[in-house]
């Protein structure tokens, strides 16, 4: 028996991966064109402009533009007429000939999901298209003000600006993620001499001397104190070629939560492998986190790993030691879904510094010809696709209160898809509570007064209680607030360290971001090919480990803002974690709306 036997034909890649499952035929129902969404936009604006001030709400403009494919004087036209009837209450409402339930606050706003079938009477409202399946309850829109930027002109002026990528930083526990990456900020220049003395002599005074360096991340007493990383730790640097952010991720298993938290927001990942004698051994095959944080990282969208052999200077260079370990951890990476040629390794001493920021001129070291990690960061520099023209959603990760007035909440988080810019009428989802959003602050020193998808910042609030918002909601643009609800359809894969099968009312933890929710399976439609996403097995009484399936999960309490894996990856996807163990990946695949029982 191979002793590799735990990703036996487990590609997580495979079933989760962009738009697989869909077909050609439903993609091309589904979807605009890019020549027809630019029509589409360019008539809702038009539209909008010319019945300004009529307190049409925006989703019946989309949908009367839609139904009359982009006249925009038929679809004035019909919303005006529309209006007037409904004034003078000389004509009922048209009937829906939708299943789904119907009002005039309930057209699809997403108009990919639109559809049009045969003739209709010029009486007939374009109400009655396709609809999802979940009935839009929000409040009344806004009417949007006046904004200062034209974000889409200024998008084209970032074209020739570095790029910005954030990075997260895993692996076992005492790996010396946190020294290593003390150490790339001390030697990169971003930490000052008199902080880094600061820090040798207080962590000297409590018997921890080779912490000073960690501790240019873990900021808290408490992880001082204990010498471990409990919550992300965020930092940012920059280079020739790009602007970084550091999520330094704990690697404790108590703290995989947090670690899942900081790994959603991350462009590409560092797992950071402890090489000294016996080490490896114990965090990648004896029940340690490597193998978990690695198949995490790539379940929650990583595309890119970088190995950090670290503490090579314990082993003295070893190049053999060095090989085996890069040979090991790469077959492993590349049966959970990473191609080889996203795979880079690096030998490092994040103690000594050796090959971190500059490239090693170490005899016992010379074996190794590769890039130092902070050109290999450099060389992983990639073209990231942003949601930029999409309304804005932005998970909080964390809240504050701001400025001068207590009247200010601060929130701050990495944007999702869209943008946000002073003066921008935002909605906090579930609640619906709106707010005006006062300043954005780019974390990674960028000046920029507005921020776009891909951008982690600070946003200050006004007009809101604080007691309104809590980590894991979802910031939203106050004319495109996303649904909220408890019921959803997922295609699932299970991990194959599941120690029991998944059935029908089997309750776990459903971790997406800072949002962790107590969830569980209603029902098992069946089970899938894990290459083709083909239905193998109709209403199966579980799911095993190492499979994929297609479930229904309803989550406890109150709702949960949500999106489709489809129409935003990083909101789409999510973690099923039971007794300490993450057992599953999930993508949402359907929104349901169903009361909650």
């Amino acid at each position: 028996m191979s002793r590799h036997r735990l990703v036996r034909n487990l590609d997580v890649n495979e079933l989760l991966e962009e738009d697989e499952y869909y077909s050609d035929e439903q993609q091309e129902e589904d979807q605009l064109s890019a020549e027809d969404n630019a029509a589409f936009q360019s008539a809702v604006q038009h539209v909008s402009d010319t019945i300004e001030g009529s307190g049409i709400p925006l989703k019946e403009i989309q949908d009367a533009v839609y139904y009359y494919y982009f006249d925009t004087e038929k679809a004035v036209n019909y919303l005006l007429s529309q209006k007037a009837k409904a004034e003078k209450k000389v004509a009922p409402k048209p009937k829906s000939t939708s299943k789904a339930k119907d009002s005039t606050s309930g057209i699809v706003a997403k108009t990919k999901s639109l559809s049009v079938a045969g003739p209709r009477s010029s009486e007939e409202s374009p109400n009655t298209a396709k609809h999802v399946k979940v009935e839009d309850k929000t409040p009344a829109q806004p009417k949007p003000k006046k904004l200062k930027y034209d974000i889409p002109k200024l998008i084209e002026s970032l074209a020739g600006r570095k790029p910005s990528l954030s990075f997260v930083v895993i692996g076992h526990v005492d790996a010396g993620k946190s020294t290593l990456m003390g150490r790339l900020l001390y030697d990169s220049g971003e930490v000052a001499e008199r902080t880094m003395r600061k820090f040798q002599k207080e962590s000297s005074e409590i018997g921890k001397s080779s912490f000073s360096l960690a501790w240019v991340m873990d900021q808290s007493a408490e992880e001082r104190e204990r010498g471990v990383t409990i919550d992300i730790a965020q930092s940012s640097f920059e280079t020739s070629k790009a602007r970084f952010t550091i999520l330094d991720a704990p690697g404790h298993k108590d703290f995989v939560p947090n670690m899942i938290a900081g790994t959603s927001q991350a462009d590409l990942a560092l797992l950071v492998i402890d090489s000294s004698t016996d080490a490896f051994e114990s965090g990648f095959k004896s029940g340690g986190q490597t193998r978990e944080h690695a198949l995490l990282a790539r379940s929650l969208g990583c595309r890119r790993i970088i190995v950090v052999v670290n503490k090579l200077d314990t082993v003295g260079w070893s190049e053999h030691r060095y090989t085996s370990i890069v040979e090991e951890v790469t077959y492993f990476l590349s049966h959970i879904g990473f191609s080889k040629n996203s795979i880079r390794a690096v030998p490092c001493s994040g103690l000594t510094g050796e090959n971190v920021t500059k490239r090693s001129t170490l005899e016992a070291l010379s074996w190794y010809k590769g890039n130092s990690l902070l050109a290999e960061l450099d060389s992983s520099v990639m073209v990231v696709n942003r949601d930029y023209s999409k309304p804005l959603a932005m998970s909080i990760n964390d809240i504050f209160r701001g400025g001068i007035s207590s009247s200010v909440v601060a929130v701050a988080g990495r944007i999702q898809q869209g943008s946000v810019q002073p003066e921008m009428e935002v909605m906090i989802c579930p609640t619906q509570e709106t707010a005006t959003v006062k300043s954005v602050m780019l974390d990674d020193g960028d000046d920029r007064e507005w921020a776009v998808s891909g951008d982690t910042i600070t946003i200050e609030l006004t007009n809101l209680d604080d007691t309104d918002i809590k980590v894991g909601d979802v910031l939203c643009s106050a004319n495109h607030p996303l649904k909220s609800v408890n019921m959803f359809k997922a295609r699932i894969v299970t991990f194959e360290n599941m120690a029991w099968p998944l059935l029908a009312g089997v309750s776990f933890e459903l971790i997406r971001g800072r949002t962790n929710r107590s969830a569980r399976v209603t029902k098992i439609h069946s089970i899938l090919d894990k290459a083709t996403g083909q239905v193998v097995k109709k209403r199966p009484r579980h799911v095993g480990s190492g499979m994929a399936a297609m479930v229904e999960i309803i989550v406890d309490g109150h709702a949960m803002p949500m999106t489709t894996f489809k129409d935003n990856k990083e909101l789409g996807r999510m973690i099923l974690r039971k007794e300490g163990m993450s057992i599953a990946a999930a993508v949402v695949d359907e929104l349901i709306e169903k009361e909650y029982e």
